[in-house]
């Protein structure tokens, strides 16, 4: 539960960290007439049917709706944010056919729809302008050229007899009066694929440009953030047991510092969730405890031992919250849940006693134990350094590690070391 409300937490933050951030920008109006003020921006996910607008950033001011003006994409030419996105109000059509396998449908089929709605500027140039609308159903592109002409590009999936696979890839057909006479853009559209990056590489080419957009420089950050990782920890490991046996009860182990090894890949939440960050890893440790307790029984001295090793793979997975965004250095606290999987564990318990004949100590019981895998939860910790290096803390509170006849052993863990990322960022 507390790992639940932990997540749930950081969920919340990224959406508040997203929302009423007002930035620097301007309006262009169908008339021509530009406006200078205050746009609340957030790299939406999926395009916006609503613009907030202001004349004045401040705070009284903003509080009240009076003060901000809805941009409807009806009313605008373009939305521009200083230094990030444009975006441009346009009637347009967009056609409605999936393109995700499992929906396509079993014929030809291109569903209209029209209207006005806000266009994502990908990149611009003197030939062509490339756009973007994203929503639930597929993401759409669309071109303007040089003279103002928006054209809707087309990309139809569909299934032929039941059992074949459709791909009609109109849109190469629709940009090919573009590539006249363009060696370089000729070739690249034989394989342009219906992704941003690719269609952003292709409308370079075709204007002969070398500009970089801000779509493009964010889908590249996007892309750098995905990575491989690999770091070593020094661990302090505790171990406990609780039982309704009063001796066994007694018992107090030795705290162990131990290394662990880990590695995993890292992905941000994308567009809209940049400052989410999804970890899936894997390591490896190893602890051996040990206690003692001596009691007496009707006068007999009593030695009881207790000794646990352990050797244990872990699966994790962990949400992290980036509270420095695209920084190169900061902090980032999340959370984590781990499947730990005992590669070879071994728990004995021996007891002997001093005989009252001979006085030598005479075996009485032994007890061999073996853990399973078991589920914990954790909170995670990382600096992010200069040259893709973190450092990072982890704190796994005591949590039960199974059930044994009539115990049920507990481990705490705490580590703190270094890992080294090895994506692009």
């Amino acid at each position: 539960m507390r790992i639940l409300f932990l997540m749930t937490l950081l969920f919340s933050l990224d959406g508040h960290s997203q929302n009423y951030t007002w930035m620097p920008g301007e309006v262009l109006y169908k008339d021509g007439r530009i406006e200078k003020g205050v746009v609340d921006y957030k790299p939406w996910s999926k395009n916006p049917s609503v613009i907030n607008f202001a004349k004045r950033r401040d705070s009284l001011f903003l509080i009240f709706s009076s003060g901000i003006i809805r941009l409807l994409p009806a009313d605008i030419s373009e939305v521009r944010i200083d230094g990030k996105d444009i975006y441009r109000g346009a009637y347009v059509t967009r056609y409605m056919n999936p393109l995700d396998v499992k929906n396509v449908t079993e014929y030809f089929d291109e569903p209209e729809k029209t209207e006005y709605i806000f266009l994502r500027q990908l990149s611009s140039g003197k030939s062509l302008s490339l756009y973007t609308y994203v929503e639930s159903i597929k993401t759409h592109y669309f071109i303007i050229d040089s003279a103002g002409n928006l054209t809707t590009l087309r990309y139809v999936k569909y299934i032929e007899k039941t059992i074949k696979l459709i791909e009609d890839r109109i849109y190469k057909d629709q940009l090919t009066p573009y590539i006249i006479n363009n060696t370089k853009a000729s070739k690249t559209l034989s394989t342009t694929e219906w992704r941003d990056e690719e269609m952003i590489k292709l409308v370079k080419l075709i204007n002969n440009s070398n500009e970089t957009s801000y779509a493009e420089a964010e889908q590249k950050a996007l892309q750098k953030s995905h990575g491989f990782f690999a770091g070593l920890m020094a661990s302090v490991i505790t171990y406990q047991i609780t039982s309704n046996d009063v001796l066994i009860g007694n018992f107090e182990f030795n705290t162990v510092y131990r290394p662990l090894i880990y590695g995993g890949y890292r992905f941000s939440g994308g567009r809209g969730s940049t400052k989410l960050v999804f970890q899936l890893l894997a390591g490896w440790y190893s602890y051996s405890v040990k206690s003692e307790y001596n009691w007496n029984s009707s006068g007999i001295p009593v030695k009881e031992n207790l000794a646990v090793k352990s050797n244990c793979l872990i699966l994790g997975t962990e949400l992290i919250y980036n509270l420095s965004g695209n920084a190169k250095t900061g902090f980032e606290i999340g959370v984590g849940v781990n499947s730990n999987l005992p590669t070879s564990v071994s728990s004995l318990r021996t007891t002997t006693e001093i005989s009252a004949v001979t006085g030598r100590p005479v075996f009485r019981e032994q007890l061999h134990l073996q853990n399973s895998p078991h589920i914990s939860g954790y909170a995670v910790i990382q600096i992010r350094l200069i040259k893709k290096q973190f450092i990072r803390a982890v704190l796994e509170p005591m949590h039960k590690v199974d059930d044994f006849r009539i115990t049920k052993p507990q481990q705490s863990l705490f580590a703190l070391g270094y890992h080294f990322f090895l994506g692009k960022k």
